[in-house]
């Protein structure tokens, strides 16, 4: 019995070692693919040699911009970003992560550096990339050498996504992204936080006064906030009120859920209308 679990024992240490050195392998193999990808340097030939034999035929490209597949589509748009960019890639972590089943999935964090007018300015742009990959050999070797691998493909990438937020986009443009950042974030923050504040008081008033025409409880509600001094106002809060009540209202009554933010708002209303 003990010489049985002691062979267990070695099995499983030396199944976990082959596990861990084919991730770390993975990972020389994809940091190296994401940098040939990304470095728009790089020439065509080379994408051909050491890119393209990772790519599967029925490979998918995501991106926000775009979906789309198959090899030969992927191989020209990947010589496409090469010959109209000039991009480099700064890969803050990369991960591998291996599945039961003889597939994986790489997830990369870092920057693309659009270089096209670096003497003027270096765009940066924060991206994750997603990688979906099949195991065609789990047999690993390498050159002891150079540290290089002998067999090749050692995988077959089925699905690239890439990640990027268009609010990061326009916030690195020179000029409109200050704007951005600094105006319309700060006051869309601002405009949120009121809106918000409005319908937890129209939710509130909605569970006290089922019975009250609409009508009348909008015209309270502006009352005490203080902004009932415009014809105008009144027509916009029952809009709003009417769509409280459509899409947030349909079980509220049932619940009897309190309003957290009802105090709050009592207060600021009543010194707005001590001012």
């Amino acid at each position: 019995m003990t010489i049985m679990s002691e062979h267990l024992l070695i099995s499983r240490n030396s199944d976990g070692d082959k596990r861990e050195k084919l991730r770390s392998i993975l990972e020389k193999q994809f940091t190296k693919i994401t940098k040939l990808l990304y470095t728009t340097s790089v020439p065509s030939d080379v994408l051909d040699n050491e890119v393209l034999p990772y790519i599967a035929n029925d490979v998918v490209f995501t991106d926000p911009w775009q979906n789309g597949g198959s090899k030969e589509l992927y191989r020209i748009g990947m010589k496409g970003f090469h010959c109209m960019f000039n991009f480099t890639m700064d890969i803050f972590q990369l991960n591998v992560k291996l599945n039961d089943d003889d597939t994986g999935r790489v997830i990369v964090d870092g920057i693309m550096n659009l270089e096209q007018f670096k003497w003027i300015y270096t765009y940066p742009l924060r991206t994750i990339l997603v990688y979906d990959f099949r195991l065609l050999n789990k047999d690993v070797y390498e050159d002891e050498q150079d540290d290089d691998l002998i067999i090749s493909p050692l995988f077959e990438i089925y699905r690239h996504e890439e990640m990027w937020s268009f609010g990061d986009m326009i916030a690195n443009l020179p000029v409109a992204g200050w704007f951005y950042r600094n105006i319309f974030r700060v006051g869309f923050g601002y405009a949120f936080v009121f809106a918000s504040g409005v319908s937890c008081y129209l939710k509130d008033v909605h569970i006290e006064h089922e019975g009250i025409n609409k009508f009348h409880i909008s015209k309270q509600i502006l009352h005490k906030l203080a902004l009932f001094r415009h014809p105008n106002v009144s027509i916009v809060m029952d809009i709003i009120q009417d769509v409280c009540h459509a899409f947030m209202y349909p079980h509220e009554v049932e619940q009897n859920e309190t309003n957290t933010c009802d105090d709050i708002l009592r207060k600021n209303a009543t010194e707005i209308q001590e001012k």
